[in-house]
């Protein structure tokens, strides 16, 4: 089975890596377990101080993988929630890790991958990255911890707005929204991302934790946002609009919502 994602360590620094990236490193079971797998790697390694997220390839990820889903068409609720049932307790464990983080972002980041994204932070971007809410094209509302992730960067009203209208934003209109902390040319990206996780590996650990914390104090924790998203994403993967979207996007056509 290939290796979705994989951890690196490097003196303080532990890398968790999406390395699929001829399947656009999408998100599916898979996805998960290697993810799950990498974090055993990095809960081994105590002595880490920062966390670096990225991704192999032209896009950082292109989403849920939607032909997995659509092979459970007749099961579509089931196949979505056995993904986030896992991919959610997955990314508690990611953020619950505490460390100072920074995520690389290339090409596209969509969907849950986004919602992973938001929650580093500092968020590095190349100038051509593009960012993309998704989860209204799919039928389902938003999920991978975007909704403490999305407003706590843009503001509730913006991250409303973000996800509902669906539309993608740029480089630059990431950074003037929030979604994005620094833009630098594409070739530049990982170099830039490397000198600040470096410098959070070298500073104030238990500092950083106790912000990190802090900030996440604000509104719903995250385990109760992830508690709610998948409450609303089991009612929207029973929808005929999930169906239809799915379809749609195998069949390549427009899909048609019909609000039921």
């Amino acid at each position: 089975m290939t290796q979705q994602v994989r951890a690196e360590i490097s003196d303080d620094v532990a890398s968790i890596v999406l390395s699929a990236p001829e399947t656009g490193n999408r998100i599916d079971v898979g996805f998960v377990e290697s993810l799950v797998e990498a974090l055993d790697v990095v809960e081994a390694h105590q002595d880490v101080r920062a966390l670096w997220l990225r991704a192999d390839g032209q896009d950082f990820s292109q989403g849920g993988n939607m032909r997995a889903f659509h092979e459970r068409i007749d099961d579509l609720q089931g196949a979505i929630m056995d993904l986030f049932e896992s991919f959610n307790p997955a990314l508690e464990r990611l953020w619950g890790l505490g460390l100072p983080s920074v995520a690389q972002v290339q090409g596209w980041c969509v969907g849950g991958a986004l919602g992973m994204v938001s929650m580093a932070d500092v968020v590095v971007a190349g100038n051509s990255a593009r960012f993309r809410a998704s989860f209204p094209g799919l039928g389902i509302s938003n999920a991978g911890g975007s909704t403490v992730g999305f407003a706590s960067r843009m503001g509730i009203s913006a991250a409303r707005r973000f996800c509902m209208l669906n539309e993608p934003m740029s480089a630059d209109e990431a950074l003037t929204a929030g979604l994005a902390d620094i833009v630098v040319p594409d070739q530049d990206v990982p170099g830039r991302a490397q000198e600040l996780v470096t410098q959070l590996a070298a500073g104030p650990t238990v500092a950083y934790r106790g912000m990190r914390h802090n900030f996440g104090a604000l509104g719903l924790s995250y385990a109760e946002a992830l508690h709610r998203e998948n409450e609303n994403m089991r009612f929207c993967a029973s929808s005929q609009d999930a169906a239809e979207a799915v379809a749609a996007f195998v069949e390549k056509r427009r899909p048609v919502m019909r609000g039921r």
